[in-house]
């Protein structure tokens, strides 16, 4: 499977989807002007990737950013990875975010309680 790299620039954070190095990350601001045709292929190749998934699939988003389009298109990034996590697939995330950056962690938590999926907020 070919890995998906997205490189970073302006408002748009770096994706990058790597099965054979187990890298599952997105980075960086999101503000683009359609979230939706943006988050796309990511969608598309996690949706192919949990056809044949490594044994663990850990996904950190370390975003500084993002609007409310943005936050739609994560939802059902991290929608896709509960579904996969209730079918006992061996999934989590990992929300990194600034140390002081209470919107972000709070952002987070909203996430926590949304989804079954464990995810942990990691500040740096």
């Amino acid at each position: 499977m070919d890995k998906l790299h997205i490189q970073e620039k302006n408002f748009l954070p770096e994706i990058l989807f790597d099965k054979d190095n187990s890298i599952f990350r997105i980075k960086g601001k999101s503000i683009p002007e359609n979230a939706e045709n943006f988050y796309a292929p990511a969608l598309k190749w996690l949706e192919t990737y949990f056809e044949n998934p490594n044994p663990q699939t850990k996904l950190e988003l370390i975003l500084q950013y993002y609007n409310s389009s943005s936050a739609r298109s994560i939802s059902k990034i991290l929608k896709l990875c509960d579904d996969k996590y209730k079918e006992g697939k061996d999934v989590s995330v990992s929300w990194i975010v600034q140390n002081e950056d209470e919107e972000m962690i709070n952002n987070g938590e909203d996430f926590k309680i949304l989804f079954k999926l464990p995810i942990e907020i990691k500040t740096i």
